[in-house]
């Protein structure tokens, strides 16, 4: 999806979201596509692309919590790859690995006001 696709799908979950309710997204550094490629994220791309869904945009994790913020949600925990292998392939002793590109985020529905959207 394109970034606005993305924003106006987060922005749609906002939305319809009871306060609380939480939301897990994944989601490629924006740089990694901006900046060169590892090898994980080149092969990834290039199958996306030969199957006609090339990989559009990302997220920036330095700028994801003000994001969110905007769209009525609250970044609580955002994992790159380094991050979830340590968590979750600690003790694995298979080949699968998170690229350190990848993110796990997890976010909550904000309170609104009365009257808001």
């Amino acid at each position: 999806l394109t970034h606005e696709a993305n924003l106006a799908t987060l922005q749609g979950i906002a939305d319809c979201s009871a306060p609380g309710s939480e939301l897990i997204l994944t989601y490629l550094d924006q740089g990694e596509l901006d900046h060169g490629e590892s090898v994980d994220v080149g092969r990834l791309r290039g199958t996306l692309r030969s199957a006609g869904e090339p990989w559009l945009s990302g997220f920036d994790p330095s700028r994801l919590a003000d994001t969110l913020r905007a769209l009525g949600l609250t970044l609580v925990e955002d994992l790159d790859g380094q991050d979830a292998r340590a968590r979750y392939c600690r003790d694995s002793r298979d080949a699968l690995r998170p690229a350190p590109a990848f993110h796990i985020a997890r976010a909550q529905a904000a309170e609104r006001t009365l009257g808001a959207a």
